[in-house]
């Protein structure tokens, strides 16, 4: 029973964890160093909840320090584009894109390398992707900008979700990590990587800086890190008991629901008749994947 609660309160959190990403966002403005300095600053309590969750144990191989270096990478750019995606985008959008894409591209991954992708995998990923066609309205004013940033989110985050399953399967036969160390392992690079780039741009535009205004939206970037942090450590207990399968449903369909009423009631972003049906299909679409492995597999 407690697995369930686990996977229901980090829903929840990763729902919450949206509204400080936009928060930050009306903070900080949507500057490309605002984006690094997210980065570097939000993953810190993440990394040290981890840390004390795995005893202040860290073991690092050159294969997980390769892959979580690219997942760092990957992890600013998402974060770039994020800031820019909720300037121009609502949080259902933004949520919308982001785990759909964590979602289709593992699933195409996995099929590519010989695991089981049966009628119900395919119904799935037509369901996702019609939300995504559903979502597309040319009478909408949306930048072309707009739209690049969300497709992206929906490459890089499915992205990240290959790079995780190419260190956790075993298609690579190379010395690994456990999964808690190789989060721990992609937070600290993605830390040090926007700290890097922070710093060269702070260098270059310190005139243009005004770093008032990102030591004030700190707060909302290490809230967004603490939520994010306490709701994957809960994944990973749940994961303890229960098949990931059975996370599908409530973890991604959950939190693209809860992102876009939470969006409504706090930034008042009422979502139109299509983000509903969008919705609504993404997370049909993730049932269905989660009933034909429990079902099936």
């Amino acid at each position: 029973m407690k697995e369930y609660v686990f996977i229901i309160v980090a829903t929840l959190l990763f729902s919450i964890q949206f509204l400080f990403t936009k928060k930050y966002q009306m903070v900080a403005g949507t500057a490309t160093e605002a984006s690094f300095f997210q980065k570097m600053v939000s993953p810190i309590m993440f990394v040290f909840i981890l840390l004390c969750y795995n005893k202040f144990q860290f073991n690092v191989t050159p294969f997980a320090f390769t892959l979580a270096l690219t997942n760092a990478v990957i992890s600013n750019l998402i974060m770039f584009c994020s800031i820019k995606a909720l300037a121009m985008g609502s949080v259902a959008n933004y949520s919308l894109y982001l785990l759909c894409g964590g979602m289709v591209l593992p699933v195409i991954y996995g099929a590519l390398i010989g695991d089981e992708f049966g009628i119900w995998k395919i119904l799935s990923l037509v369901l996702i992707l019609a939300a995504i066609a559903v979502k597309i309205d040319r009478k909408e004013k949306t930048s072309k900008l707009a739209f690049v940033c969300f497709a992206m989110l929906f490459i890089l985050n499915g992205l990240v979700g290959v790079i995780s399953s190419m260190h956790q399967g075993d298609l690579f036969d190379f010395k690994k990590v456990s999964s808690v160390e190789f989060m721990m392992l992609n937070s600290t690079l993605a830390i040090a990587l926007g700290a890097i780039v922070f710093s060269v741009l702070a260098v270059k535009k310190r005139k243009e800086i005004n770093i008032k205004s990102y030591v004030k939206a700190s707060p909302w970037a290490m809230c967004d890190g603490i939520l994010n942090g306490v709701a994957n450590l809960l994944l990973l207990l749940s994961l303890k008991e229960l098949a990931p399968s059975l996370q599908y449903p409530i973890v991604t369909g959950g939190t693209i629901f809860l992102s876009a009423v939470f969006g409504f009631l706090v930034y008042k972003e009422k979502p139109t008749g299509r983000v509903w049906l969008a919705v609504a299909l993404a997370i049909v679409g993730t049932v269905v994947m989660a009933l034909g492995d429990l079902c099936f597999s």
